[in-house]
This record gives structure tokens, C-alpha cells and sequence, in this order.
């Protein structure tokens, strides 16, 4: 028999990450300095050489004064912030690129058995740079932190958004913003079609400035999978399923032309045809990664976990492959393609603790809808579900894939 238990706690329960979630790596310094007598120079025609050294202390004029600099002065007022500390209240990201030698073989590497080097930022080193203890936090959140401290520029993200996230407190999170960046968008056709023809009508903007329409491009992969919109004309024969395709394009012609457009002028945009299977599938078997790889400008390779959303409500079955992601509407599937974070409030997470082993007449589906009682029963809606205890390690693949399904609000 398999048996539940809904806790509002998981934390205390050991759990293990993958390591590429939470070791070695960092690309913010620990070593924050200060100093009484930071005075940069004159830039773009404002003096800062008069400002007493608490002025830089406001964080919100650090990010004005980085904003307001461009090009090779921006370079040099970043170095001089960096050289006294203040810039990593602010934008640790933007130091990586004047970095001395002996500063970047401070940072740590995979060396896995191809012989390829690869960097990724280190839970384990931000938890000593902020004296606080990572390994409690949920595996979920833990994802969701590496994506806040990647993006922590000052823009994006800053070090609060990171520091509020990291200092998560489990029976009352604190009402604060997170600013999650996903890894890539799936769009079923629906929604997809849609957000595409806004692609489209951005570059034709463009043109007509008399700009180049290649400066509009998705700045995460999104992939759109044709499934929603297909009709079954014919059935019960061997030919059905190629009557079925040659009536599908022959009826949305014009429609594929469009995508196939798409695919072919956007480098971060793909299409999957119909016939290939329903979305939540395709992302399964076929689109999902684990963890992403990018290239740097000094050539070193970036390695960080999968995330996505998607505007399809079972999104969440990905939860089972450990990528932590969920469904949303067509504006924010929107704003995630075109590189902004998706912001929600510091969730609860509820932990769900099995014990036993599921009966050999049980299927994956009897378990989710078992799980979703369960859960209703304890009201839990808009929080962050974790999975865990003896139970759950004996359950196969498919078992929390289809879990992940009922529920678009919970991360398996």
C-alpha cells in the first residue's frame, strides 16, 4: 500500500539536489568591500567626484547612475565601482568582464569525461556569501533561486530579490516579488499563433524605421506544437492518419505557410507539425533538456537547469522530469519570450510525504487523482508541491509525470 501525508514543511526532510544545482560555481563575489573614499570621475557630463561615500550606499542610485553611462565610459565607471564594492549591491554580473586573471581562477568548473569545461553558479558559495543555509529550502526553490541569482543585474533581478528568496522562511514566506526567468516558452497552437503574428507585426515596426527587423528575436527558445487546433475527418481505416494530415493542411494552408515563415526567420522560434503528438508530450519527450548550456563572451560555457511555463494547462507533467515549470496565459508566455521575468509572490510549499508502494492493479492515474483528493481537502491551491519520503522514490517515471498533470498550480 501506498500512504500520504501532507506536510506544510518539506524542509527538514534531507533532500538531494543535482549537483548542477548547487555546487562549486559563482559568478558573484564574496567579498563585498567598502570604503570612505570612492570618488568616480566626470562622465557624460555629471560629476561625481563630490558625492561622500554614503551616497552610493542607496542601491536605486547605483542603478540610475550605471543606466544614465553608455558605452567605454560605461566600462570605466563600472570598473571603478567594482574596484571599490559598490557594484555588487547592485549588478554583480556586470564585473565578470573586467575580472583580473587571478579573480577568475576563482571560479570553479565541471570537467566532465568529453573533456569540456563548463561554469554555473553555485548555491553552496552564495549560502556562505550570505551566512545562510541553502540546503533547507526546497528543491523547487532552489531552481528558482540559481534563475534569480543568474539574472541578478539590477534589472532583471537585484542581490534583495536574491537575498529575499534565499532567507525564504517555510510556515510564513515573506510577501516579496520574486522575478523568475525561464529558460525557454512551449505554445500550443492556440496561443502560439497569436503571439507569433505580434513577432511578425514588431519587425514590420522595425522596417518601416528603417532598422534592421532582425533586431526583434525571442530572447529565450519557444517552441509552438501544433495539436490544439487538428480535426479527425476520418477514422476506423489504415489511411486515417495520412487523410488526416492532407486534409489538415490543405484546410489551414495559409496557417502553416505563416509558421513555417516564422520558423524560418526566427532563429530562437520552432515549429512541431501536427502528427507529432499532443503538446505535453512533445515537451516530455522531445523538447525538454535538464539543463541548458551558453556560450559567454570570453567563450566559457554558462551550464543552468531547465525551466519553462507554457500555455497549456498540463505543463506541469514536466515537474516529473525535475524542470521546474507551469502553465500561464498567452501575455505572460508573451513577456517570458521577449526575455522579462515572470514575477509572483514567495510561495508556500507543501510537502507530500509517501510511504508503501503502489499495488500492482494501481495506475499512474489512480495515484494523481488520490493526490489531487488529498490536496483539495487540505486547500491547497497556488502553492508549490513537493514530493517526497520512501514512497516516492519507488515510484516510476510515469507515475509522477501524469501526477503533475491534474493540478496546473502545484511543481511536482
Amino acid at each position: 500500500m501506498l500512504s500520504f501525508d501532507v506536510r506544510a514543511d518539506p524542509v527538514g526532510v534531507e533532500q538531494k539536489s543535482p549537483s548542477w544545482c548547487i555546487e562549486r560555481i559563482t559568478t558573484m563575489s564574496n567579498d563585498t568591500k567598502t570604503t570612505s573614499t570612492f570618488t568616480p570621475k566626470r562622465f557624460r557630463g555629471i560629476d561625481y567626484s563630490f558625492r561622500p561615500a554614503s551616497y552610493w550606499d542607496d542601491t536605486s542610485v547605483l542603478h540610475a547612475t550605471l543606466r544614465n553611462v553608455k558605452g567605454e565610459n560605461r566600462r570605466r565607471l563600472i570598473r571603478d565601482f567594482h574596484a571599490a564594492g559598490h557594484l555588487e549591491k547592485v549588478q554583480p554580473g556586470l564585473a565578470q568582464d573586467i575580472l583580473s586573471d587571478d579573480e577568475r581562477r576563482s571560479l570553479g568548473h565541471i570537467h566532465p569525461s568529453s573533456g569540456t569545461s563548463y561554469q554555473f553558479h553555485s548555491l553552496p558559495k552564495l549560502a556562505a556569501h550570505l551566512k545562510a543555509d541553502l540546503s533547507r529550502l526546497p528543491v523547487s526553490l532552489r531552481i528558482v533561486l540559481e534563475s534569480v541569482l543568474r539574472h541578478c543585474d539590477g534589472l532583471k533581478a537585484t542581490p534583495r530579490d536574491v537575498e529575499n528568496l534565499a532567507r525564504w522562511h517555510a510556515p510564513k514566506p515573506a510577501p516579496e516579488e520574486i522575478p523568475f526567468t525561464v529558460a525557454r516558452i512551449v505554445l500550443q497552437d492556440f496561443t502560439g499563433v497569436p503571439l507569433l503574428v505580434d513577432l511578425a507585426a514588431m519587425r514590420d515596426a522595425v522596417a518601416r524605421l528603417k532598422r534592421d527587423p532582425k533586431l526583434i528575436e525571442p530572447l529565450v527558445p519557444v517552441d509552438l506544437v501544433v495539436d490544439h487546433s487538428v480535426q479527425v475527418d476520418v477514422n476506423g481505416t489504415k489511411q486515417a492518419f495520412l487523410l488526416n494530415m492532407q486534409y489538415e493542411f490543405k484546410r489551414n494552408r495559409e496557417r502553416y505557410e505563416f509558421l513555417k515563415w516564422g520558423q524560418q526567420a526566427f532563429e530562437t522560434f520552432g515549429v512541431v507539425p501536427p502528427g507529432i503528438g499532443i503538446v505535453h508530450q512533445v515537451n516530455l519527450e522531445y523538447l525538454a533538456r535538464g539543463v541548458f548550456t551558453q556560450k559567454q563572451p570570453d567563450g566559457s560555457l554558462l551550464a543552468y537547469p531547465d525551466t519553462l511555463v507554457g500555455t497549456d494547462s498540463h505543463t506541469t507533467m514536466i515537474n516529473g522530469l525535475g524542470i521546474v515549470g507551469w502553465g500561464v496565459g498567452g501575455i505572460e508566455a508573451e513577456a517570458g519570450m521577449l526575455g522579462q521575468p515572470l514575477t509572483f509572490l514567495t510561495p508556500e510549499v507543501v510537502g507530500f510525504y509517501l510511504t508503501g508502494e503502489l499495488p500492482p492493479a494501481a495506475t499512474a492515474t489512480d495515484l494523481a487523482l488520490t493526490v489531487t483528493q488529498i490536496l483539495r481537502q487540505h486547500k491547497v491551491v497556488g502553492k508549490f508541491v513537493e514530493f517526497f519520503g520512501p514512497g516516492a522514490a519507488r515510484l516510476t517515471l510515469p507515475d509522477p509525470i501524469v501526477t503533475g498533470k491534474p493540478d496546473r498550480k502545484s511543481v511536482v
